[in-house]
């Protein structure tokens, strides 16, 4: 099977537009040059004289008229004839080879019939031979034009007859084709040039992200971060920021993996252990051995259900279903199943919430999640007084939760870093606070996507204040 080829690289194709905009453009030079500069030449002769016609028209009729007339026509390189009838009443000749003013009265009564006959103007365009005694021929040197119009003017139908002249342009557009060759041999050197600068300079630098980028998230990976056009240092500001994320989403999946190994690692041993106790051992078959084997087995499941609960909820495996509910009897039931559940423990979860219910609009059972999680997090990090305070506060639209342990608190540097997956403040495998490190990133991921604001207030040794907020329903 043919390989396929590989795709064009930016700066060639920026080179190959670059330098085909160029020969296009001298292209349509050379075409109106070579075909159509005659054309267009004569078109705006034959314009000039039917403009002048037009400023005659309203020359007032005094005796400045034929002063008037006369500088006119020397301006516009024109002869004029203006009649009544088959007398000429004014006559001006600045050709010096005039067609109008070698007709006789008949020819002018001719042109003024053809003008009437055709709706009042009439244009003839006819080439004249100069060393051909004044002849009109089908092809000669020069161009002839006559423009015949009736007008009005005060009460007289007058006729004004004007010849112009269209001159050859061989030796102009001779000169013009010289210089275009010129031109033309100088643009295309300066627009490969051009091109292959601006080329280099923009694919360059994509080159050498390109390359860098094959480090991507490597713990030695190079700085991404670069200076040029802006949307390249954007680029690699965002390279820049990605590889940062992935280098420290790799650091927080290995310490997962020394926590979870420890977390998990710890209550098999210990229910490995106690079981063969158990079985081997006569009359260590009591309830405080089954009740520990039970303990370390919940232990485990929160582990796994709390790896599973992250990657459904993330996965967007699990929808939102939102539902009307009050937040405060939800927030009140929870409390009192934790205390019930800890309370043997020397756990003392206080609950000030008032009795005014807060109705909100969202996922009633991943709410729930979030206050159970935020709660057992205050749990598993409480002082040792064991104290967690669960508020409720309501605020202008919103309603707020707040779980507030007396823990050893958080350090400043690590406020930031407690939602992301994986991460654990917590580092040196306490008993005491066992888990494996996914938690918040449950709440994180559920406040996120119900749009809530959310956030943690903690100072070291002073203990922490996690809370969430969310619309009231009108």
């Amino acid at each position: 099977m043919k390989a396929d080829r590989a795709p064009m690289g930016l700066g060639m194709r920026i080179f190959l537009i670059f330098f085909v905009f160029t020969l296009a453009m001298l292209a349509i030079l050379w075409l109106l040059e070579t075909v159509f500069l005659d054309s267009i030449y004569r078109e705006i002769r034959i314009r000039e004289i039917q403009r002048a016609e037009k400023n005659l028209e309203v020359m007032p009729d005094d005796e400045a008229f034929y002063p008037t007339l006369v500088k006119a026509a020397r301006s516009g390189n024109f002869c004029v004839i203006v009649a009544e009838r088959d007398s000429v009443l004014y006559s001006v000749d600045v050709l010096p080879s005039c067609v109008i003013h070698r007709m006789s009265h008949y020819n002018v009564a001719y042109f003024s019939g053809l003008a009437r006959n055709n709706g009042g103007e009439y244009l003839l365009r006819v080439s004249f031979d100069q060393e051909g005694g004044g002849e009109f021929r089908d092809r000669g040197i020069t161009e002839s034009i006559i423009y015949t119009k009736i007008v009005n003017r005060g009460g007289k139908e007058l006729c004004l007859i004007l010849n112009a002249e269209a001159e050859p342009i061989t030796a102009t557009v001779t000169t013009l084709r010289a210089l275009l060759i010129l031109v033309t041999v100088i643009f295309l050197l300066v627009s490969a040039l051009l091109a292959a600068f601006l080329s280099r300079s923009l694919s360059r630098p994509l080159a050498v992200l390109t390359r860098k980028s094959r480090f991507l998230g490597h713990p030695d990976a190079p700085d991404f971060r670069t200076e040029g056009y802006r949307e390249v240092a954007e680029l690699g500001d965002t390279l820049e920021n990605a590889s940062r994320e992935l280098s420290k989403n790799d650091r927080l999946q290995k310490e997962l993996v020394a926590n979870v190994s420890h977390d998990l690692r710890t209550p098999l041993t210990m229910i490995a252990g106690y079981a063969e106790m158990m079985r081997d051992i006569p009359g260590e078959n009591t309830p405080e051995n089954a009740g520990i084997i039970l303990e370390e087995s919940r232990r485990l499941s929160t582990i796994v259900t709390d790896a599973l609960d992250v990657s459904r909820i993330q996965s967007g495996s699990e929808p939102i279903v939102p539902e009307t509910f009050d937040l405060t009897r939800d927030t009140r039931d929870i409390v009192d199943r934790f205390s019930r559940l800890t309370e043997h423990e020397g756990y003392n979860i206080v609950c000030s919430i008032p009795e005014k219910e807060a109705l909100v609009n969202a996922d009633r059972m991943m709410i729930s999640r979030v206050i159970y999680n935020l709660i057992n997090n205050a749990v598993t990090h409480a002082g040792e007084n064991r104290h967690v305070l669960v508020t409720e506060e309501i605020r202008p639209g919103a309603v707020r939760i707040l779980v507030e342990d007396d823990g050893p608190g958080i350090p400043d540097r690590e406020l930031d870093s407690i939602w992301d997956r994986y991460y654990k403040v917590d580092k040196s495998h306490a008993r005491a606070a066992v888990g494996s490190g996914l938690g918040l990133s449950i709440v994180k991921t559920i406040l996120s996507l119900h749009h809530a604001t959310y956030g943690v207030e903690s100072a070291v040794g002073a203990g922490s204040i996690f809370w969430f907020e969310l619309p009231l329903v009108k």
